[in-house]
């Protein structure tokens, strides 16, 4: 009836009668397009930047013209220019970045390389928080099975370490400590400068995973006094699999990745300029506007907190106050309305939130977060996180406040035993 081609109808792998269903759907997709997704996931990643787009865009050009992978002095030209705009980010020197393939490599070479060249005899005492990322809290669980100390300080309700503790779990075997910029899940701003404080009366190395604030904060590394820091591409409109670490001058590292002389020795590989030309592009976006960011970011968290509350008054805002966590995120629990069924459902209206961070979020268990904070089990399975940056606008919050409160309502008609399919909450990723 439509005038397919056999061959084609072959190749689709549909019968005869289904071609009409096949060509109607095409047609649709091309009349009636999806809408733009509402991405609330900011915490996986952020969208690219159209920079980075473009940085990219151009390298592929390049090789494609030469017909051959770009030549050495081009390649240290990318590799440079992304050390410096990191470095420029951080106010910091380009010979103390080390270019890494993500946050998570990041932490672990900070984490194990300073423990290690520190504690080259008996292994020695680490300090970190509960509510770390699992890029901290793994590697440092890995160095207390080699015979490391490891001592985790409480957190309040809100999620805030208490400087007066870290000061009192230092010792003179006190190899590192590690203790995030902002908390990934519920926004928390640690008092990092009162925490440093402790850290240097003790003489002890501070690392901190910036990586959930890069790209809003202001991260001068001169100012917040820590000795080393650790980031992702992907948070600030790059890709990912690229990050960065900073070291303070005079910190020692143990290499963790062997094999080649790549970052001065510190970390051996192949770098990655596809992801390294969208790095430098997304920080050098980023630097000097973070302020800016910040107002817009807020502004936006603020419009979606004040309409959701409208439409849902029962609705339960976790964490700090919007003065103590990062400006985009907004945490909370919609009782009777199960969390990750809440996921599932707004992901099939375009709508993408998550329940938790993008590397730990598991269905069916807790958030080890949301443990440490004290809060209740009930309250946190029906807990979910909307988490906005730069990149997000108006049109996305309208679009949430849409659908999110018939979301809720039905979850709520059909039990909180109505669990939605199989997923990975923190994923983003359909």
């Amino acid at each position: 009836m439509l005038g397919w081609p056999p061959h084609e109808v072959k190749a689709l792998n549909v019968s005869a009668p289904s071609r009409a269903v096949v060509r109607y759907r095409a047609q649709e997709m091309t009349l009636n397009p999806s809408p733009r997704r509402a991405w609330f996931n900011h915490v996986l990643a952020a969208p690219v930047l159209p920079e980075a787009m473009e940085a990219i865009e151009e390298l592929l050009e390049e090789e494609r013209r030469e017909g051959a992978p770009v030549g050495e002095e081009r390649r240290r030209q990318v590799i440079e220019a992304a050390r410096g705009a990191v470095a420029h980010l951080l106010g910091a020197h380009p010979d103390e970045i080390i270019l890494t393939s993500g946050g998570t490599e990041a932490a672990n070479l900070a984490i194990k390389g300073c423990a290690q060249a520190a504690c080259r005899g008996a292994p020695g005492r680490l300090v970190t928080s509960t509510v770390e990322h699992t890029a901290v809290l793994y590697p440092m669980q890995s160095l207390q099975r080699d015979g490391f100390e490891l001592h985790s300080l409480p957190v309040d309700s809100c999620g805030t370490v208490d400087p007066a503790q870290l000061d009192d779990a230092l010792t003179r075997s006190t190899a590192l400590v590690s203790i995030q910029h902002a908390n990934h899940e519920l926004g928390t701003l640690q008092p990092l400068s009162e925490l440093a404080r402790a850290t240097r009366k003790h003489g002890v190395p501070l690392h901190v995973d910036a990586v959930a604030g890069a790209g809003l904060a202001t991260l001068d590394v001169g100012v917040l006094g820590v000795d080393l820091l650790s980031l992702s591409a992907a948070r600030l409109g790059g890709l990912a699999g690229t990050g960065a670490l900073w070291v303070r001058p005079g910190v020692r590292l143990q290499p963790q990745i062997e094999g080649g002389i790549q970052e001065g020795g510190r970390r051996g590989g192949s770098e990655n300029l596809v992801g390294l030309v969208a790095l430098a592009a997304a920080a050098i976006a980023a630097a000097g506007r973070e302020e800016e960011r910040w107002a817009h970011t807020r502004r936006l968290r603020d419009r979606l907190e004040s309409g959701l509350r409208q439409a849902l008054p029962d609705m339960v805002v976790n964490g700090p106050a919007s003065e103590q966590r990062l400006p985009g995120h907004l945490h909370v629990s919609f009782p009777g309305a199960e969390g990750e069924s809440m996921v599932y459902r707004l992901r099939r209206q375009r709508v993408e939130v998550s329940t938790g961070s993008a590397c730990t979020g598991e269905a069916g268990k807790p958030s080890h977060v949301l443990q440490a904070t004290g809060m209740e089990p009930q309250r946190s399975r029906c807990s979910v996180l909307f988490s906005l940056g730069p990149a997000s606008r108006m049109e996305d919050v309208q679009r949430a406040l849409e659908v999110v409160p018939a979301a809720v309502q039905h979850l709520r008609s059909m039990g909180l035993e109505a669990v939605a399919p199989h997923l990975d909450p923190g994923s983003g990723l359909t």
